[in-house]
This record gives C-alpha cells, structure tokens and sequence, in this order.
C-alpha cells in the first residue's frame, strides 16, 4: 500500500512533532502496534527544513486521527490529495485483506486436516 511519501519539518517543529510522540507512543503502540517514535529520523539541530519520517499508510491513518500538529495533518492531507475519505477506503481495504486471510488460514487448516486423515488412512492399509 502507498504511503505519504516523507514529512519535512523545520527543527523547531520536528522537536514539537517528537515531543508529542514521546506522549502518544504507547497509545500508538496500543493501538496499532507500532512503535512510532522508533521510526522518526534523528536529527541534530538545523537550519533548513528536512524530512523527518517516512512512515507507512497504517501510521498515516493513526496519526491523522489522532495527531493535533497541524504541519503533520497537513502533509497528510496534502500527500492524500485533501481526502480524509481515501484513508477510510485504505481502512477498508486493510479490512478486506484481513478477512481474505482469515478465510486463507480456514482453507489451509481444512488442507491440512485432509493430509493428516489421508496419511492415516495409508497407515491403516
């Protein structure tokens, strides 16, 4: 799936950005089960604007939804062409995989049952 492709951010508001991950990774990692702030680049101090993150579309999702930084929500925004709505599509996108595995993990469970009881029946005979 696409993600955003970076957020740049000057010093200033990579520090704002980091500082409320320091906050809301665990919530993150509750939720998603994704260490967030792991992901942020380590930056020293600098003077020009630099990209700060290159985070998947699952991480997009949550920190639109819970993110308050305005220059985040933006660069979401922005790189999902403005529409909040194509991250409900991705969510049910995710769904739908979800669901297709779930019935993948049946079918092979069933595959599996067949091989045993055949394997059985040959040590019968």
């Amino acid at each position: 799936m696409a993600s955003i492709d970076k957020i740049y951010a000057t010093y200033k508001n990579y520090i704002i950005f980091k500082c409320w991950l320091e906050e809301n990774n665990d919530k993150a990692i509750e939720d998603i089960n994704e260490n967030i702030l792991g992901r942020l680049y380590k930056h020293e101090p600098y003077t020009k604007t630099k990209s700060i993150s290159c985070f998947s579309e699952r991480i997009d999702r949550w920190l639109f939804e819970n993110c308050n930084i305005n220059f985040v929500l933006q660069t979401i925004k922005e790189q999902y062409n403005g529409e909040p709505l194509l991250l409900e599509i991705l969510d049910k996108i995710d769904q739908l995989e979800t669901e297709r595995n779930n019935e993948l993990r049946k079918v092979d469970n069933k595959y599996d049952l067949l091989i045993k009881k055949l394997i059985n029946q040959q040590k019968i005979m």
